[in-house]
């Protein structure tokens, strides 16, 4: 489970060998917050604090293409950083 991004104190990592819709997890200090869609960036489980929603969509959206990269390689069990 490789952390892929840091936005402020919220760390961002797609997990090996996971559930569809492709989709990153977010946490905060070590803790488990919320997972997002890459595709469609919908919260599928848990909350996002409003000061950083806007920031962690942004980046997913700018990053949409290498993130859905990483996906693939990832649910395969494929290295990808």
């Amino acid at each position: 489970m490789p952390k892929i991004h840091d936005i402020k104190n919220y760390n961002i990592y797609i997990y090996y060998q996971d559930h569809q819709p492709p989709h990153v997890h977010i946490r905060y200090k070590k803790m488990a917050i919320a997972s997002m869609t890459i595709n469609d960036v919908v919260v599928l489980e848990g909350t996002i604090p409003i000061t950083v929603d806007k920031e962690i969509r942004s980046w997913i959206i700018s990053n949409r293409e290498d993130l859905l990269k990483m996906w693939e390689k990832a649910v395969k069990g494929d290295p990808i950083l």
